[in-house]
This record gives C-alpha cells, sequence and structure tokens, in this order.
C-alpha cells in the first residue's frame, strides 16, 4: 500500500488458537517493516500457536475496531482489511461462524472491503462469503512457489486496486454463494436449525448442546 502514496497507513495483526493482537502499525513509509517481520515471526512461534483453529474472528472484530477510530480522526481516510489464510478444510471456522458474519456486516455498514489470500490446501467457505459480502475479493494460491515471481504480482494486481479500478479489471471473480455454514461440521445449508441464544446455525434438530454457545437445547417428546 506504500505505493499509492506517503499518506497510507497500515496495521498488522495476527491470530492464533491461543489470542489475538495488534502486532505492528503506523504510516507506510515511516514502519521498520523489518522489526514488524520479527513481531510476526515471535508471535507465529508463541506457545501454544500451533495446534487448533487460529481466532480469527477475534482479529477481524480489533481490525475493524482500529478502522473506526482512524476513521474518526479522518474522516475522508478509505479503510479495508486483507486476510492472509491457511486454511486446510472448508469446515475451517465453522465455530466462529456467528462472530465472522457478525463482522462481516458490520465492515459492510462501515464501507470496509474484507480481501482475503488463501495459501492452504483449501478455501474456508466463510472467508469466501465473508469477501463477497463487503465488496471484496477471494483469491486461492495453493501452489505457490516463489514470493517474486507469484505472490507479490498477485497482491499488485488482485488486492491494491481500489474498489472503483477492479470493475475495470479482470480480477479474482466474486463468490455468489451465501448459503449459511452450519457451526457443527461447516457445510453450507440452504435449511438449518438455529439456536435461539447465539444464533449459531446447526444441521440437525437432535444436537442436544450447541457447539457454539454450549447452550443445552430443552428435549420436547
Amino acid at each position: 500500500y506504500d505505493v499509492l502514496g506517503p499518506d497510507q497507513q497500515v496495521a498488522l495483526f495476527g491470530a492464533h488458537a491461543q489470542r489475538a493482537g495488534l502486532l505492528a502499525g503506523g504510516m507506510c513509509c515511516t514502519l521498520d517493516w523489518e522489526q514488524a517481520r520479527r513481531l510476526v515471526v515471535a508471535f507465529a512461534l508463541e506457545e501454544g500457536s500451533l495446534p487448533g483453529v487460529p481466532m480469527l474472528s477475534a482479529a477481524l472484530a480489533r481490525a475493524l475496531c482500529h478502522a473506526n477510530r482512524a476513521r474518526q480522526l479522518r474522516g475522508d481516510l478509505q479503510t479495508r482489511v486483507l486476510v492472509l489464510d491457511g486454511s486446510v478444510t472448508e469446515a475451517d471456522f465453522s465455530l466462529q461462524s456467528s462472530a465472522m458474519n457478525s463482522c462481516g456486516f458490520a465492515a459492510q455498514s462501515g464501507g470496509v472491503l474484507i480481501d482475503c489470500l488463501s495459501l492452504g490446501s483449501e478455501t474456508s467457505v466463510l472467508l469466501r462469503q465473508i469477501a463477497s459480502l463487503t465488496g471484496g475479493k477471494h483469491k486461492h494460491m495453493a501452489t505457490l512457489r516463489t514470493i517474486d515471481e507469484e505472490l507479490s504480482p498477485a497482491l499488485l494486481f488482485h488486492f491494491l486496486p481500489g474498489p472503483h479500478v477492479r470493475k475495470e479489471l479482470t480480477v479474482a471473480p466474486a463468490i455468489e454463494n451465501h448459503a449459511a455454514c452450519c457451526d457443527c461440521h461447516g457445510e453450507q445449508k440452504h435449511l438449518a436449525h438455529v439456536c435461539s441464544v447465539c444464533l449459531a446455525v446447526l444441521c440437525s434438530s437432535a444436537t442436544a448442546i450447541c457447539p457454539a454457545c454450549c447452550t443445552r437445547f430443552p428435549r420436547y417428546t
């Protein structure tokens, strides 16, 4: 984003299985990128970071709050979010579906684009839907070989242009499938059951306990 102008700002958020947080931020032209790289590596190597699903919904919520504060200080500031994802199954983040959908609708109402570059073996259904919901783009690059020849051109071409310029470019196609994903298996459902407490989507009425909020459902005979 630094190539767009000297007034560009950036905030780097990280998420792993234990926590999500702001790692570095500031003006692109003055940010110490080498220090930011070391902070990202240290965050990824924290104890307990590898097993489990990253707390992406918490990172998205914090990023949107950070963007909202920045826009309050400068009303004409255009904000957007780029998610780097390493999903291994389409059902990844299914237990965070309610929180992530809330982030998606909040970003949509605030005019914040959420783009996603997926570098894992599979793409998360939720991230594809959130990118489409907010007017962003989702790009899958599972066979990435080199940064200079593949990653950098993809970032510059697909994600650097603003929403008005993207209309004139043949960029990553938008995902139009907005079917809900169940919280129990991460599968897309057109008809499903909904938890009355947290609005989690469930594929079966036989579920005794909500997998998202742990509410125990009453049994009727």
